[in-house]
């Protein structure tokens, strides 16, 4: 059953990449206009998942999950087993979200499934969002299925978030 407001914005598999994730950073930063009198839609559901961003569009959405003003509740960035424009972004990326995770007091949900390249060079992501989640209590699913997570990287996320998290 879905909250009243609750407002979704589904473009999944689709191929926004970094560009069209700034786009949406933006407007997850807009506030309403006094001088218009216009009311922005509150979105808590943001499904980008297989839309082929990279670092740069992650870091961007990163800026606005910081913001107060953003009150996005569940974060969809994984994508399904065969789809084509996966999401791009590795270790760098997912270390700009485990940072804004320590800022962020709105987030329950996020899905980082089959973003493969975010453990392929590095497990930095995974011990960042370890130690964010230490004390970001708001968190309450965290999804890292096919991400190259290795079993040391799995065992500390464990640890932290069980459980407390579902994983």
């Amino acid at each position: 059953m879905m909250k009243p407001g609750t407002k979704i914005l589904d473009l999944h598999e689709n191929t926004i990449r970094d560009k069209g994730a700034i786009a949406i950073s933006h407007f997850l930063q807009t506030t309403p206009s006094e001088d218009l009198n216009q009311e922005i839609p509150t979105i808590t559901i943001l499904n980008i998942g297989s839309n082929d961003i990279g670092n740069a569009g992650i870091h961007s959405l990163c800026e606005a999950l910081t913001k107060p003003i953003c009150k996005l509740e569940t974060l969809i960035l994984g994508s399904e087993a065969n789809e084509l424009y996966v999401n791009k972004f590795d270790h760098i990326g997912g270390t700009y979200l485990a940072k804004a995770l320590l800022q962020n007091s709105h987030l329950t949900t996020l899905d980082l499934n089959r973003v493969v390249l975010l453990g392929k060079k590095s497990q930095d992501a995974f011990k960042e969002l370890a130690e964010s989640l230490k004390s970001n209590k708001n968190l309450k699913k965290l999804c890292l299925g096919c991400c190259n997570i290795n079993s040391s990287s799995a065992i500390l996320l464990l640890e932290v978030c069980f459980p407390r998290i579902f994983l």
